[in-house]
């Protein structure tokens, strides 16, 4: 299966030290894979890198074999590739509906003139993301909540509605930053469920998350970072057995999941 994303020889230093050190790595069209690794160990910064929510240093990647290297975030959404992030934003005083309206504006393809004027172009293009909103929240689940404001809706809810965010633009792949991080047992398996449904569509996933045990259950592959390092990735079976990965990530100890 070929890759949706590569990324190749990627660096990135505060101050002298390595907090991504030569990762490469890869993600293949409609996989789930997992990012994990202690604290410290790159993840994050990774695929802020990725995104260009920061500068790398030096290194390359791809969407679909098209180069996003140097690009800023709205035109690498508009190649293909959102993320979400693990402190969730809302503006809380719009509607769960035009929360998702909000999140095309930096890729619409309208001008100024467009909106001035109010052509059929815009018109056009905002029925569609109405529409495409209204199915992104009957997919995530929060279909109830449509019109009301997105203030109401717990941190795991906004989790969800984060993810339709993420969808909004039509993504061939997304990167989710610690998407189950504070949200109780309950949530979590609604957010397993929704990304399962995302990941029916076609779309990769790429998720950086601590919770191991989400991880090994939800990702056909686990990629591992070890103080900036790609240290070791695999299906879960065999990662969750690996010395090095029990050593740097979960102190020697086994870690128990559903075969």
């Amino acid at each position: 299966m070929s890759a949706v994303l590569r990324v190749e020889h990627l660096n990135k230093a505060f101050l002298g030290v390595k907090a991504v050190d030569e990762v490469s790595l890869a993600v293949a069209s409609g996989e789930i894979a997992g990012l994990i690794g202690p604290n410290g160990s790159g993840k994050s910064t990774t695929i802020d890198c990725i995104s260009a929510f920061q500068r790398a240093d030096s290194g390359r990647w791809f969407v679909a074999d098209r180069e996003l290297t140097g690009l800023r975030p709205h035109a690498i959404a508009r190649a293909g590739l959102t993320r979400t992030f693990q402190a969730v934003r809302c503006y809380d005083n719009l509607s769960l509906l035009e929360n998702l309206l909000c999140a095309t504006e930096a890729t619409r393809p309208v001008t100024w003139r467009d909106a001035y004027f109010g052509t059929g172009k815009l018109k056009a293009h905002e029925a569609r993301a109405r529409e495409r909103g209204e199915e992104l929240l009957s997919l995530v689940g929060l279909t109830r909540y449509r019109d009301a404001p997105a203030q109401i809706l717990s941190y795991g809810q906004r989790k969800l509605l984060a993810l339709a965010g993420a969808l909004m633009t039509e993504p061939k792949i997304i990167l989710l930053d610690e998407p189950v991080a504070g949200v109780n047992p309950t949530m979590i398996k609604l957010v397993e469920q929704a990304i399962r449904r995302i990941n029916e569509l076609g779309i990769a996933l790429l998720i950086v998350e601590h919770n191991v045990e989400f991880i090994m259950a939800l990702c056909s592959r686990v990629i591992v970072l070890d103080a900036g390092k790609l240290l070791a990735e695999g299906p879960p079976r065999i990662i969750r057995e690996d010395e090095r990965v029990l050593e740097a990530y979960m102190g020697g100890a086994p870690v128990e999941i559903d075969a």
